[in-house]
């Protein structure tokens, strides 16, 4: 018998078919006749062996290649371009995600499609080794981007002795022969299950016709295997994280990038921790506003660069609060004179009097408004709302404890108090958790850069 679950204090639900995957859905919070879907299967990057690094990203593309219904690929495409359905997908390090946005009256054929795609690829042997070349060139697309190679520099240190400290992918993984065909199906076949994945989805249309769609689709079929192994030595996450004592920083020299990009990272709080929720609101406060603490530091006060933003992530183990920066090359220490700081120090600076007097009140008052009213106005796009509440469901396992995207931040957000705020600075902010990497060309002095840092206070 199906197990259903239902919130009364939401118009969040959640199904859960006999052969394991799990339905949850949310009445859109609009009047548009559009269903939104995204459909998780619980494997990432981070579940891969040496052996087959890259594999996740690489099934990701395989599944739009044929199924056994629909052995070509531009006949999956033209099932959704004939409804002008948007389609895609995504490979995280924790999980896999496939997103399709559609009419209402669609929104069967579609359910129906994506199924196939994800739980009937055939993997064609031909298909396997074109499509290899063609995530070679997304890679090598990726290995011109600064901002990639800096990002992985990062997570390389942040995480170091985890699985998360790999790259979700990279041209070095398809080395000549590296990439085994019965190694990916193996693992295709060990994660592309119905008990690994959930649906999300949020539409207009009535939660026991969505039910009905599901139960219709591949989603719902028995699958004759061995029940899933997720503790399965080879593809175990690993999650210990190599200890830090003290500040670390890295510099990479980059031919062709003339500026210089540079990520000031904390090591932070793992994904069930509450102090992520203070961060990703202190987050909002560096960069989330228009009058934010580094727009007005370094490009309103000082006219020292265009980019810059704060970031937050958070895994099963650990978690990261970065500030990235984007700027000339000459003005790293300086502005124009020794007198004059530039971005390092006056990040450093910036840092140092949050550490000593937390954030004032109008800058509090202020972030709060503009965060809920943020929140408010993305009720009304069902992809936010489908994506929030899917990984809620899949990183968490519990439909009972979801709080949906409408009640966030009354939930989470509305009661942090300045003093928490200051608390989770004077935990998080210290140099025995700050890592500080650079990719440019024209790298600084790394000595003058461990300096710098090391003026941080506590």
């Amino acid at each position: 018998m199906s197990i259903v679950k239902q919130k009364s204090t939401s118009r969040i639900k959640t199904h859960v078919f006999p052969n394991g995957v799990r339905l949850i859905y949310e009445s859109s919070r609009n009047n548009l006749p559009i269903t939104s879907i995204y459909a998780y299967c619980n494997v990432g990057s981070v579940n891969e062996p040496d052996s087959i690094r890259g594999a996740a990203h690489f099934i990701e593309h395989m599944c739009f290649k044929g199924t056994k219904k629909i052995p070509k690929s531009k006949d999956i495409f033209a099932v959704y371009d004939n409804v002008g359905a948007f389609l895609n997908a995504f490979t995280e390090k924790r999980y896999t995600r496939y997103v399709v946005k559609t009419n209402d009256e669609f929104a069967h054929n579609c359910i129906d499609m994506v199924s196939d795609m994800m739980l009937n690829s055939t993997f064609n042997r031909t298909e396997f080794v074109k499509e290899e070349k063609v995530v070679i060139e997304e890679n090598l697309r990726s290995r011109d981007n600064a901002e990639s190679d800096l990002d992985d520099l990062t997570e390389s240190l942040l995480y170091k002795g985890s699985s998360f400290s790999f790259p979700i992918d990279m041209v070095e993984y398809h080395e000549e022969g590296s990439f085994d065909y019965d190694k990916i199906m193996k693992f295709y076949r060990h994660f592309y299950r119905p008990e690994n994945m959930v649906v999300s989805i949020v539409s207009q249309l009535p939660f026991t016709e969505i039910v009905r769609m599901v139960e219709q689709s591949y989603f719902s079929k028995r699958v004759k295997v061995q029940p899933l192994k997720t503790t399965h030595p080879i593809y175990a996450m690993q999650l210990s994280t190599v200890q830090q004592h003290s500040l670390q920083c890295m510099l990479m020299k980059k031919k062709g990038i003339d500026t210089v990009h540079m990520n000031l990272s904390f090591r932070t709080c793992n994904q069930t921790s509450h102090d992520k929720y203070v961060l990703n609101f202190l987050k909002h406060i560096f960069s989330g506003t228009f009058g934010s603490k580094l727009t007005t530091l370094l490009r309103e006060q000082n006219g020292l660069t265009y980019t810059s933003r704060a970031s937050t992530t958070y895994y099963d183990h650990a978690g990261d609060f970065t500030i990235y920066t984007q700027m000339n090359n000459e003005k790293v220490f300086h502005n124009g004179s020794p007198e004059s700081k530039g971005v390092l120090p006056l990040v450093i600076s910036m840092l140092n009097d949050v550490i000593r007097k937390g954030v004032s009140e109008s800058e509090f008052k202020t972030a709060k408004q503009n965060f809920r009213g943020k929140v408010q106005i993305e009720l009304e796009d069902s992809s936010i709302l489908a994506g929030h509440n899917g990984r809620e469901l899949l990183l968490y396992s519990d439909p009972d404890n979801i709080i949906s995207y409408m009640d966030f931040y009354e939930h989470y957000i509305q009661p942090i108090t300045r003093a928490d705020l200051l608390s989770v600075i004077r935990k998080y902010f210290r140099k025995d958790r700050m890592i500080l990497t650079m990719v440019s060309q024209h790298l600084p002095n790394e000595m003058d850069v461990i300096h710098a840092c090391e003026e941080l206070i506590q």
